[in-house]
C-alpha cells in the first residue's frame, strides 16, 4: 500500500515513497514460531490446506480454546502459536469475505 506521503530522499538521492505496512515491527520470533505451527498442519492436513476455506467462527473456537488451555496452564502444545495461527486464518478469511475497505 502507497501512501500520499511525501517522498524520503536518503542520503544517497534515491528517493522512495511511505508504506502502510511496517512487517519489520512485528516480533520474527513469534512468526517463526506460528510458521512451525504452520508446517505441523501442513504435515497433517497437506500444504495449503486451510485455504480450501475454513468458516471464522470455527478459527475463533479453536483460537479460543487454545487460549483457555494456556491460561489454565496447560504447556502440552504452543497454544499461543496455535491461537495466533487462527487468529490470523480468521483475519484472512474476514478479509475475503467484506467488501473493498478503504
Amino acid at each position: 500500500m502507497i501512501t500520499s506521503d511525501p517522498l524520503r530522499e536518503y542520503d544517497t538521492g534515491a528517493t522512495r515513497g511511505g508504506s502502510e505496512v511496517r512487517l519489520t515491527l512485528l516480533p520474527m520470533d513469534s512468526i517463526l514460531r506460528c510458521g512451525k505451527i504452520m508446517e505441523l498442519g501442513a504435515k497433517r492436513h497437506g500444504d495449503h490446506n486451510w485455504r480450501k476455506g475454513i468458516p471464522v467462527e470455527d478459527c475463533l473456537d479453536h483460537a479460543l480454546t487454545h487460549i483457555a488451555k494456556y491460561l489454565l496452564g496447560d504447556h502440552a502444545e504452543e497454544h499461543l502459536a496455535h491461537a495466533a495461527c487462527n487468529l490470523l486464518m480468521a483475519i484472512h478469511f474476514d478479509e475475503k469475505s467484506q467488501p473493498e475497505r478503504e
